[in-house]
Protein backbone atom coordinates (compact mmCIF):
# COMPACT_ATOMS: atom_id res chain seq x y z
CA UNK A 1 0.00 0.00 0.00
CA UNK A 2 2.76 2.43 0.90
CA UNK A 3 6.35 2.76 -0.25
CA UNK A 4 8.72 3.06 2.67
CA UNK A 5 11.43 1.18 4.45
CA UNK A 6 12.73 1.13 7.98
CA UNK A 7 16.26 2.25 8.75
CA UNK A 8 16.94 1.76 12.45
CA UNK A 9 13.87 3.27 14.08
CA UNK A 10 13.11 5.73 11.28
CA UNK A 11 10.83 5.41 8.29
CA UNK A 12 12.52 6.23 5.00
CA UNK A 13 10.57 7.04 1.86
CA UNK A 14 7.34 8.66 0.88
CA UNK A 15 3.75 7.65 0.99
CA UNK A 16 3.12 6.83 -2.64
CA UNK A 17 0.47 4.18 -2.09
CA UNK A 18 -2.98 3.99 -3.48
CA UNK A 19 -5.34 6.83 -2.56
CA UNK A 20 -7.98 4.28 -1.50
CA UNK A 21 -5.78 3.35 1.49
CA UNK A 22 -4.40 6.78 2.31
CA UNK A 23 -5.80 8.40 5.47
CA UNK A 24 -7.42 11.84 5.18
CA UNK A 25 -4.35 13.56 6.61
CA UNK A 26 -1.96 11.64 4.32
CA UNK A 27 -2.29 13.52 1.05
CA UNK A 28 1.11 14.81 -0.05
CA UNK A 29 2.89 13.77 3.16
CA UNK A 30 5.54 11.21 3.98
CA UNK A 31 4.83 8.17 6.12
CA UNK A 32 6.87 9.68 8.95
CA UNK A 33 4.55 12.70 8.98
CA UNK A 34 1.43 10.52 9.20
CA UNK A 35 1.71 8.42 12.33
CA UNK A 36 -1.69 6.70 12.18
CA UNK A 37 -1.41 5.45 8.58
CA UNK A 38 -1.08 1.82 9.59
CA UNK A 39 -4.14 1.93 11.84
CA UNK A 40 -6.19 3.37 8.97
CA UNK A 41 -4.95 0.81 6.45
CA UNK A 42 -5.51 -2.06 8.89
CA UNK A 43 -9.10 -0.96 9.52
CA UNK A 44 -9.76 -0.78 5.78
CA UNK A 45 -8.43 -4.30 5.30
CA UNK A 46 -10.52 -5.64 8.20
CA UNK A 47 -13.56 -3.89 6.73
CA UNK A 48 -12.83 -5.38 3.29
CA UNK A 49 -12.55 -8.82 4.84
CA UNK A 50 -15.75 -8.65 6.88
CA UNK A 51 -17.83 -6.72 4.33
CA UNK A 52 -17.24 -8.76 1.16
CA UNK A 53 -14.58 -6.49 -0.31
CA UNK A 54 -16.50 -3.23 -0.01
CA UNK A 55 -14.55 -0.11 0.90
CA UNK A 56 -15.73 1.82 4.00
CA UNK A 57 -16.16 4.99 1.95
CA UNK A 58 -17.81 3.32 -1.04
CA UNK A 59 -21.31 4.77 -1.22
CA UNK A 60 -24.52 4.75 -3.20
CA UNK A 61 -24.47 8.03 -5.11
CA UNK A 62 -26.54 9.84 -7.67
CA UNK A 63 -25.27 9.34 -11.24
CA UNK A 64 -24.34 13.03 -11.50
CA UNK A 65 -22.34 12.92 -8.22
CA UNK A 66 -18.68 12.74 -9.25
CA UNK A 67 -17.25 12.34 -5.75
CA UNK A 68 -14.16 10.16 -5.86
CA UNK A 69 -13.31 7.61 -3.20
CA UNK A 70 -10.38 9.77 -2.14
CA UNK A 71 -12.68 12.80 -1.72
CA UNK A 72 -15.08 10.71 0.39
CA UNK A 73 -12.14 9.65 2.58
CA UNK A 74 -11.05 13.29 2.93
CA UNK A 75 -14.55 14.23 4.13
CA UNK A 76 -14.91 11.20 6.40
CA UNK A 77 -18.04 9.95 4.60
CA UNK A 78 -18.18 6.46 6.12
CA UNK A 79 -21.19 5.14 4.23
CA UNK A 80 -22.25 2.71 6.98
CA UNK A 81 -22.64 5.43 9.63
CA UNK A 82 -26.09 6.85 10.29
CA UNK A 83 -24.42 10.20 11.01
CA UNK A 84 -23.22 10.56 7.40
CA UNK A 85 -25.08 12.03 4.38
CA UNK A 86 -24.40 8.92 2.25
CA UNK A 87 -25.60 5.32 2.24
CA UNK A 88 -23.80 2.06 1.49
CA UNK A 89 -24.25 0.47 -1.93
CA UNK A 90 -27.51 -1.52 -2.11
CA UNK A 91 -25.65 -4.77 -2.85
CA UNK A 92 -23.39 -4.47 0.22
CA UNK A 93 -23.74 -6.87 3.17
CA UNK A 94 -25.74 -5.71 6.17
CA UNK A 95 -23.47 -3.83 8.56
CA UNK A 96 -25.75 -4.79 11.45
CA UNK A 97 -24.71 -8.43 11.05
CA UNK A 98 -21.32 -7.54 12.50
CA UNK A 99 -20.95 -7.59 16.29
CA UNK A 100 -21.58 -4.23 17.96
CA UNK A 101 -18.03 -3.66 19.18
CA UNK A 102 -16.62 -4.25 15.70
CA UNK A 103 -19.12 -1.76 14.24
CA UNK A 104 -18.13 0.78 16.90
CA UNK A 105 -14.44 0.33 16.07
CA UNK A 106 -15.19 1.07 12.40
CA UNK A 107 -17.11 4.22 13.41
CA UNK A 108 -14.21 5.19 15.68
CA UNK A 109 -11.76 4.85 12.81
CA UNK A 110 -13.70 6.08 9.79
CA UNK A 111 -15.86 8.84 11.31
CA UNK A 112 -14.07 10.15 14.40
CA UNK A 113 -10.62 9.11 13.13
CA UNK A 114 -11.18 11.00 9.87
CA UNK A 115 -11.02 14.26 11.82
CA UNK A 116 -8.78 13.13 14.69
CA UNK A 117 -6.27 10.41 13.72
CA UNK A 118 -5.48 9.71 17.36
CA UNK A 119 -9.08 8.48 17.77
CA UNK A 120 -8.42 5.48 15.51
CA UNK A 121 -8.24 2.05 17.13
CA UNK A 122 -4.68 0.80 17.49
CA UNK A 123 -3.46 -2.56 16.23
CA UNK A 124 -3.75 -4.03 19.78
CA UNK A 125 -7.30 -2.58 20.02
CA UNK A 126 -8.27 -4.41 16.82
CA UNK A 127 -6.60 -7.64 17.93
CA UNK A 128 -8.44 -7.54 21.25
CA UNK A 129 -11.76 -6.67 19.60
CA UNK A 130 -11.52 -9.38 16.97
CA UNK A 131 -10.44 -11.99 19.51
CA UNK A 132 -13.24 -11.05 21.87
CA UNK A 133 -15.98 -10.73 19.26
CA UNK A 134 -14.92 -13.63 17.07
CA UNK A 135 -13.67 -16.24 19.49
CA UNK A 136 -13.98 -18.66 16.61
CA UNK A 137 -11.61 -16.79 14.30
CA UNK A 138 -10.25 -19.89 12.52
CA UNK A 139 -13.76 -21.19 11.86
CA UNK A 140 -14.71 -17.73 10.61
CA UNK A 141 -11.81 -17.65 8.16
CA UNK A 142 -12.70 -21.10 6.84
CA UNK A 143 -16.40 -20.26 6.45
CA UNK A 144 -15.76 -16.99 4.67
CA UNK A 145 -13.22 -18.47 2.28
CA UNK A 146 -15.44 -21.51 1.60
CA UNK A 147 -18.50 -19.36 0.95
CA UNK A 148 -16.51 -16.97 -1.22
CA UNK A 149 -15.20 -19.90 -3.29
CA UNK A 150 -18.68 -21.35 -3.68
CA UNK A 151 -20.35 -18.07 -4.57
CA UNK A 152 -17.62 -16.36 -6.57
CA UNK A 153 -17.61 -12.75 -5.42
CA UNK A 154 -20.51 -13.18 -3.00
CA UNK A 155 -19.94 -12.10 0.57
CA UNK A 156 -18.90 -14.22 3.50
CA UNK A 157 -21.58 -12.44 5.50
CA UNK A 158 -23.83 -15.50 5.82
CA UNK A 159 -20.91 -17.60 7.02
CA UNK A 160 -20.05 -14.98 9.63
CA UNK A 161 -23.67 -14.74 10.77
CA UNK A 162 -24.10 -18.51 11.09
CA UNK A 163 -20.81 -18.85 13.00
CA UNK A 164 -21.89 -16.12 15.43
CA UNK A 165 -25.24 -17.88 15.91
CA UNK A 166 -23.56 -21.25 16.56
CA UNK A 167 -21.06 -19.61 18.91
CA UNK A 168 -23.84 -17.90 20.89
CA UNK A 169 -25.76 -21.19 21.08
CA UNK A 170 -22.62 -22.96 22.29
CA UNK A 171 -22.04 -20.31 24.96
CA UNK A 172 -25.66 -20.59 26.08
CA UNK A 173 -25.37 -24.39 26.28
CA UNK A 174 -22.11 -24.15 28.24
CA UNK A 175 -23.62 -21.59 30.61
CA UNK A 176 -26.73 -23.72 31.11
CA UNK A 177 -24.56 -26.82 31.61
CA UNK A 178 -22.40 -25.02 34.18
CA UNK A 179 -25.53 -23.80 35.94
CA UNK A 180 -26.98 -27.31 36.15
CA UNK A 181 -23.65 -28.78 37.29
CA UNK A 182 -23.47 -26.14 40.01
CA UNK A 183 -26.90 -27.17 41.29
CA UNK A 184 -25.99 -30.86 41.41
CA UNK A 185 -22.56 -30.43 42.98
Amino acid sequence: CDSYSIKGTDFVGNMVGRPRYRPPEGRGKSHAEVKQTDEFILAIHIFHFLMAGYHPYQAKRDPDDETTLHEAIQRGEFAWSSSQPVEPPPSAPEFDHLPGLIRRRFEQCFVHGAKDPSARPSVPDWADTLNRETDVEHELLDAISTESEQNGTQSGQNGFKSIRERYKAQQTAETTGSHHQGQMG
